[in-house]
């Protein structure tokens, strides 16, 4: 048997289990780099359905790679890919979520057990890495396969969640929305979060200002699965508008980014239900602002005497949430003018 040092090209079976279905289902490849334990690399291993999974939807494949290794896998790279160009916004940000992978040496007969449960980065720049490997034990047999996600399963998750407000008012000078804002999220199983409210926020004394960005901590009771939905509103009356631009919400378990891109006016007794996101970073933030906004925001004492709210939101905003109405639209230069107008005139 050759020694770990030994370097040579080497075949592999490769297994794997994701959390529902198989790779067809997602319209998705598997892109795959494998370490030894001298850190030489593999070149990358693509990964395609190949019509060979069993009752329990695991997926075998047999490779060959060019480039010479040891004997000791020491750590994987893996990441998803799109398959087709032409695919709907749904199945693009449509994200697998692998429950471990297993590799076998054809020469030597190891079997190397990498323990995954978490969803795939679907960019090369964000490839999940992977270094708890079980030697010598099939993954399907496997029951030290328990990861820090497991083990947090029962505690429900937590989100950081940000927004960037648009200008609002006459100008944008300083203006201020006397409302809170509310969340409520929806996982693809259906499952639903409590009413969320936002009210401290991490970066300014007074959230929700004319083109200021907000940071916030949220967490659930529930564990939520990959979001499919997420609703939006605020306590403010019929008049109360507040230009919602954009809105970043990031798991906190595993990483996932939820990008909205709302660019629309959230009206009292309204609920935005948003869908539509792409998976990646859209608000930056920066810690030094949080002194400024301080600062800045000393002469809106009015603010200041609003009650917090509880955590229920009024008859009138959950009779807005069942009718889960969305409210994008497109809008053509005149009713923009009449908005701009509307603004102008409410503020002054």
């Amino acid at each position: 048997m050759n020694s770990s040092t030994d370097l040579s090209s080497r075949e592999y079976t490769i297994r794997t289990k994701l959390s529902h279905g198989v790779l067809s289902d997602y319209e998705k490849i598997l892109l795959l780099k494998i370490f030894d334990d001298a850190n030489h690399a593999s070149e990358q291993i693509i990964l395609e359905h190949q019509n060979s999974s069993d009752s329990n939807h695991i997926e075998t494949f047999s490779v060959r790679i060019n480039e010479n290794l040891t004997e000791n896998i020491e750590k994987l790279k893996i990441h998803s890919r799109n398959r087709d160009r032409s695919q709907t916004n749904d199945e693009k940000h449509r994200r697998i979520f692998m429950k471990w992978i297993e590799i076998t040496d054809s020469q030597t007969k190891q079997i190397f057990c990498f323990p995954v449960d978490d969803y795939l980065p679907s960019s090369i720049g964000d490839a999940l890495e992977l270094t708890e490997v079980h030697r010598d034990q099939s993954c399907q047999n496997s029951k030290q396969t328990i990861t820090t996600n497991n083990l947090q399963s029962n505690y429900g998750k937590s989100y950081d969640v940000r927004t960037k407000i648009g200008r609002q008012g006459f100008l944008g000078l300083g203006s201020t929305v006397n409302a809170y804002v509310y969340l409520k999220l929806t996982d693809i199983h259906d499952q639903t979060s409590d009413v969320l409210p936002l009210i401290k926020s991490n970066l300014h004394k007074k959230p929700f200002r004319s083109n200021q960005t907000d940071q916030f901590e949220i967490n659930t009771k529930t564990n939520l699965d990959l979001l499919k939905t997420v609703e939006v509103f605020h306590d403010g009356g019929n008049k109360t508008k507040l230009h919602f631009d954009t809105l970043e919400i990031t798991d906190q378990n595993n990483g996932q980014i939820y990008c909205f891109q709302i660019k629309d006016y959230l009206r009292g007794e309204t609920t935005l239900v948003l869908d539509k996101y792409i998976d990646q970073r859209c608000l930056k933030t920066n810690s030094n602002s949080r002194k400024t906004s301080d600062m800045d925001s000393n002469s809106d004492d009015e603010s200041n005497s609003k009650i917090l709210p509880s955590a229920i939101p009024t008859s009138s905003q959950l009779s807005a949430e069942s009718s889960n109405q969305s409210l994008f639209k497109i809008r053509t230069r005149g009713l923009f003018i009449v908005e701009f107008l509307s603004d102008f005139l409410i503020e002054f």
